[in-house]
C-alpha cells in the first residue's frame, strides 16, 4: 500500500494500494489509474502490523461516504488526531467485473491515515466495511503538516452519473483496475482536495476529477504513452542509427522463412492507439498498415509472423486478446487464443508457440503450440510454468519469473542471473558465469550466431561466441529502461521505455 496523491507526472508502481490499471505491460507494469501516490520521507517509529484479519465472506459494496464513516470509525479507537488523508477503492479482495462500480459502489477501499501531531502514517484496508488490513509502513509526514481530509459532500454514485454525463466514452477499467473505481485525495493540479471517477476510454485507463464539495467536473484525462528512442543495426549490433518509428515500442517481428531480407513489423502506441508498422528496408523507415481497435488495449506483449490458417500473417497479442493481420488480404481479425498470451514465436518448421495465462492467475501460464493450417486450435503442451519463450533457433518455454533466456547456434542455453550472464552447454543441468554485472534482459538472433543483452542502464551488448564474452556495442539514450528485439539473423532494435503521463480527453 502507498499514499494518494494525484500526479501528471510519469508513473510507477508503489505496492497493491495503488490501482493498476493496464499494463503496458505490462506494461507496463507499473502503471496507477488513481496516479502516483508519493512515499514521505521520515523516520522508522510505529512500523509493522496493526491489524490482519480474515475478509468478510460475503462483502458489501460500499460507496465512497459509506466507506469514509466505516473508515472513521474503525481509526477512531487510535484516537482523536488520527485523520482520514486519502481514500480510494481496490480490486483487492474481490472478484470484479466489468460492471463493478458501476452504481458508484465497491466491496474494497483503502485508506492512508495520518495522526496529525506527530505526521505518523498507516495504510488501512476495508472490505465490506470490515477492517481487514493496517499496516504502519514507518514513514511520516512533517509533523502538523497534514491535517486530513474532509468527508466529501458528493457521494460516489452522483459523482459517477457527473462525470458519465460530462464524458460519455468513459467506459469500465479493464486488466488490473477493473469496473469503474474511486479515488479521493489531494490533487496539485487543482491546489485542493479532488475526486477521480477512473476507468477507460478507447483502451486506455482514464479519469474524470471532480470537486468533492459541489461535484463540479474539474478536468477528464487519459493515460497516454509517449515513446523513448528507437535505434536500428543492420549489421549484427556493429553500427546504429535512430529508427524513423514513432511511439512506445513493445514487439517487433519479421518472419524467419523470409530471411535477412523479409520486411520487419512492429506494434508501437502511438499514444491514441495500437498500431501495426511494417519496414522494407531494415528498420529505417516505417509505414502503418493497420490499427488495432480499443477493445485490444494499448498493451502489445508480443507479435511473430508466419503462416497461420493458410495465410502469411502477422499476430500480436495484446490484453484484449489475439490478432492477425493478414499480409495478402491487409485485413485485421481477431483469431482464438488460448488465454491471456504473454509471448509468442514460430519455430523453423512454422509451428506457433505461445506461453499464455488465464486472466487473473498468473500461476496459470503454461506453453501452447499450435498447427499453421486451417482449423486447427492451440494444444497445450505441457504441464511445466511458463511465462515467456526463448529467442534463437529454439523455441523453448520457461518461467521468466526466474531468468530471461536465449538459445545460441550450438545449442548453448544463455540466461540472464542474479549477478550477470550464465551459460549451460549440459541443457540447464549446470551454468557458468561468462559476465558480471546487472542484465535486464537477453535475445538472440532467429539463427542464434549474436547474442544481445541489455546492462543497466540501458547499454547494449553483444556476443559472438555463444555467450561466452560480451562486448558494448550501444547505449540507448535518455532511457533507464531498454528493450531489445532482434527480428532477423542481422537485424537489431533497441527502443528506449518511454514514459506515461495524463493528457485530456
Amino acid at each position: 500500500m502507498s499514499g494518494i496523491r494525484f500526479s501528471n507526472a510519469p508513473l510507477g508502481r508503489r505496492g497493491a494500494f495503488l490501482l493498476a490499471s493496464a499494463a503496458l505491460a505490462m506494461l507496463i507494469a507499473g502503471m496507477s489509474a488513481a496516479g502516483i501516490l508519493g512515499a514521505r520521507e521520515g523516520g522508522g517509529q510505529d512500523s509493522g502490523v496493526v491489524a490482519a484479519r480474515t475478509p468478510p465472506a460475503n462483502p458489501a459494496a460500499l460507496t465512497l461516504r459509506e466507506a469514509w464513516d466505516a473508515t472513521a470509525e474503525h481509526i477512531r479507537g487510535w484516537g482523536p488526531t488520527w485523520k482520514i488523508a486519502a481514500l480510494a477503492s481496490s480490486d483487492v479482495y474481490d472478484r470484479p467485473d466489468s460492471t463493478s462500480g458501476s452504481d458508484g459502489r465497491r466491496v474494497t477501499w483503502q485508506a492512508e491515515v495520518v495522526d496529525t501531531p506527530s505526521g505518523a502514517v498507516r495504510w488501512v484496508r476495508l472490505t465490506g466495511g470490515e477492517l481487514v488490513d493496517a499496516v504502519a509502513p514507518g514513514l511520516t509526514t512533517l509533523a502538523g503538516s497534514a491535517a486530513g481530509l474532509e468527508r466529501p459532500a458528493v457521494d460516489s454514485p452522483e459523482l459517477l452519473a457527473r462525470a458519465l454525463a460530462a464524458r460519455p466514452s468513459l467506459g469500465p477499467g479493464t486488466d488490473k483496475a477493473i469496473g469503474f473505481h474511486f479515488s479521493y485525495g489531494a490533487d496539485p493540479v487543482a491546489g485542493r482536495p479532488a475526486i477521480a471517477v477512473l476507468g477507460a476510454t478507447r483502451g486506455t485507463p482514464a479519469r474524470v476529477v471532480l470537486d468533492p464539495e459541489r461535484g463540479e467536473v474539474l478536468r477528464a484525462e487519459a493515460l497516454q504513452a509517449s515513446g523513448g528512442p528507437l535505434l536500428v543495426s543492420a549489421d549484427r549490433g556493429r553500427t546504429w542509427t535512430a529508427a524513423g518509428l514513432e511511439g512506445l515500442v513493445r514487439a517487433v517481428t519479421a518472419d524467419r522463412a523470409g530471411g535477412s531480407e523479409a520486411p520487419l513489423y512492429a506494434a508501437a502506441w502511438s499514444g491514441d492507439a495500437l498500431g501495426l508498422w511494417r519496414s522494407a528496408d531494415g528498420g529505417r523507415s516505417w509505414a502503418r498498415v493497420a490499427v488495432l481497435p480499443a477493445s485490444a488495449g494499448p498493451a502489445a506483449h508480443a507479435a511473430a509472423a508466419g503462416v497461420l490458417d493458410g495465410q502469411e500473417s502477422v499476430v500480436v497479442a495484446t490484453n484484449g486478446g489475439l490478432w492477425a493481420y493478414r499480409v495478402g488480404s491487409r485485413r485485421l481479425e481477431q483469431i482464438p487464443a488460448p488465454g491471456l498470451v504473454l509471448d509468442l514465436a514460430v519455430d523453423g518448421d512454422g509451428r506457433w508457440h505461445a506461453a499464455a495465462m488465464q486472466p487473473g492467475d498468473p500461476a496459470s501460464a503454461r506453453a501452447y503450440t499450435r498447427d499453421p493450417d486451417p482449423g486447427k486450435g492451440w494444444v497445450r503442451a505441457g504441464d511445466a510454468p511458463a511465462s515467456a519463450l526463448t529467442s534463437g533457433p529454439e523455441v523453448l518455454p520457461y518461467d521468466r519469473a526466474t531468468v530471461r533466456m536465449a538459445v545460441a547456434s550450438d545449442g548453448a542455453l544463455v540466461r540472464t542471473a542474479a549477478g550477470g550472464i550464465e551459460v549451460s552447454t549440459t541443457g540447464g543441468a549446470s551454468w557458468d558465469g561468462v559476465a558480471a554485472g546487472a542484465f535486464d534482459l537477453i535475445v538472440a538472433s532467429p539463427d542464434g550466431a549474436t547474442l544481445y543483452a541489455v546492462r543497466y542502464p540501458a547499454v547494449v551488448m553483444r556476443s559472438l561466441d555463444g555467450g561466452r564474452s560480451w562486448e558494448e556495442v550501444a547505449t540507448v539514450p535518455g532511457t533507464r529502461d531498454a528493450g531489445l528485439f532482434a527480428p532477423t539473423a542481422t537485424v537489431v532494435l533497441a527502443a528506449g521505455g518511454g514514459s506515461f503521463g495524463w493528457q485530456p480527453f
